[in-house]
């Protein structure tokens, strides 16, 4: 597909395609559809970065990179609106004497 000889394929080239098959599980209809997304650019990092970023978006077939979701950029790291806070507060650390408490109202003279 890429059009390089298999003897000219470095290391870090086969693991690569080997990655997009053996751990991001795509097939080649997925390997066909990067070709299709990438253009006339028929660069091996080019689709690798490509279906890294699809893999990373939990885009698994090419339902997934042609459908809406895809296109809102979907994400594994997705907003939850939690009901109370989660007690992570990665700020306590540095402002250790502050302490998280409601804004004051304002009175009315």
């Amino acid at each position: 597909m890429l059009g390089i000889p298999d003897s000219e394929l470095t290391l870090g080239g086969r693991k690569a395609i080997a990655r997009w098959y053996e751990v991001y599980g795509y097939d080649d209809a997925m390997v066909q559809e990067v070709a299709v997304q990438a253009g006339p650019k028929r660069d091996l990092w080019y689709w690798n970065s490509i279906l890294k970023t699809w893999n990373a978006k939990g885009l698994r077939n090419i339902h997934d990179v042609r459908g809406p979701v895809a296109e809102i950029g979907a994400s594994r790291n997705i907003r939850v609106d939690r009901t109370a806070p989660s007690g992570n507060d990665f700020l306590k650390e540095f402002f250790p004497h502050r302490v998280a408490q409601p804004p004051e109202k304002k009175s009315t003279p």
